[in-house]
């Protein structure tokens, strides 16, 4: 049956990395950028549906649901939870518009930490920083889903209020992404 679980924030969680360790299960994300019973998977393409999975309808500012699927509801599950905190934290998506004057994303702070990846295909989830190179244009990105070194084509400006995508391609091809920031 469905289970709750206390999350230790202030405020329902917008997003949710999930792994069930004790099997060779995948990573697991929620966030509220995603309608209806959509889950994505580390590892997997685009998101897919599966009823069973979450059950955040029911997630409150002290526990999140979860389905009664296998990944999130069996075994032992580490979580990790975030909810949108106003100048630090900030989930959501944005849609790419395929130009190298790319979409602006608003975070409303600087952020440190940037993860994003498109629900409509199968590209790679990408993580940006501005500790490694630490300068716009020039913030390299790592594929998590993949054993790739870390990508040093231009692609995002990390900027006071948020971030520019500047590049034509992934993660600014026509679809929509969803991306999890953080300040430092």
């Amino acid at each position: 049956s469905a289970s709750t679980v206390g999350h230790g924030l202030s405020s329902a969680p917008t997003w949710i990395f999930a792994k069930r360790y004790s099997d060779i299960y995948s990573w697991v994300i929620y966030t509220t950028a995603m309608t209806g019973s959509y889950y994505m998977s580390i590892d997997a393409g685009g998101m897919a549906p599966d009823a069973s999975m979450w059950n955040n309808t029911n997630s409150t500012s002290s526990v999140f649901s979860v389905g009664t699927g296998a990944q999130t509801n069996a075994g032992t599950i580490l979580a990790y939870c975030w909810a949108n905190v106003e100048g630090y934290i900030k989930s959501g998506k944005y849609e790419g518009n395929g130009n190298a004057d790319g979409t602006f994303v608003y975070t409303g702070f600087r952020p440190a930490f940037i993860i994003c990846k498109s629900i409509d295909s199968a590209t790679s989830w990408q993580m940006f920083d501005d500790k490694r190179v630490g300068y716009n244009v020039d913030n390299n990105s790592f594929l998590v889903d993949t054993q790739v070194a870390e990508v040093t084509t231009d692609m995002i400006d990390i900027v006071s209020n948020g971030f520019k995508l500047r590049i034509a391609t992934d993660p600014n091809i026509a679809e929509t992404y969803i991306y999890l920031a953080m300040a430092e």
